[in-house]
């Protein structure tokens, strides 16, 4: 009788550690984990151009960055704001201090700054990857791509 009984109190303990560990808040939505991940720390614009051969990455004469803007530093804040540090190697003109960004319609699979609508293609701790439909002045259906790193 008594290992019964001291069994219900270990399972009562149990259940109320559990409880206890569950809590109140509820579970991050991808949203709210794409805004996390997106302003935990920096980016780094390691790329951009236009993928010509659609093969999902940027290669050969594709990329299109120039050297004043591979050292440009990207902050996202939690508040919808933005910065850009134009850092060392200066660009001329020099990019907008500033911007706003949001996920239109708290859809985890697009981000909208600098005046553009882009899909999240990728983003992890250390990376982030976007990308637009684009079209070439000839007509062909094409992607614009953009990756960013931080360390």
């Amino acid at each position: 009788m008594k290992n019964k009984f001291n069994l219900v109190i270990a399972m009562v303990a149990i259940a109320i550690v559990v409880g206890m560990g569950c809590g109140s808040s509820s579970p991050l939505t991808s949203s709210d984990y794409i805004k996390q991940m997106l302003t935990m720390k920096a980016w780094n614009l390691i790329s951009y151009g236009i993928d010509e051969n659609m093969n999902a990455v940027l290669d050969g004469e594709e990329p299109r960055i120039k050297d004043c803007e591979k050292d440009d530093v990207y902050n996202f804040y939690s508040d919808n704001s933005g910065s850009i540090s134009d850092n060392n190697n200066v660009c001329t003109p020099a990019p907008a201090p500033s911007f706003t960004w949001q996920l239109p319609g708290n859809d985890p699979n697009k981000i909208e700054f600098l005046g553009q609508t882009y899909s999240i293609a990728t983003l992890d701790s250390n990376n982030l990857v976007l990308k637009k439909d684009a079209t070439t002045s000839g007509g062909q259906s094409t992607q614009y791509i953009a990756v960013y790193h931080r360390d």
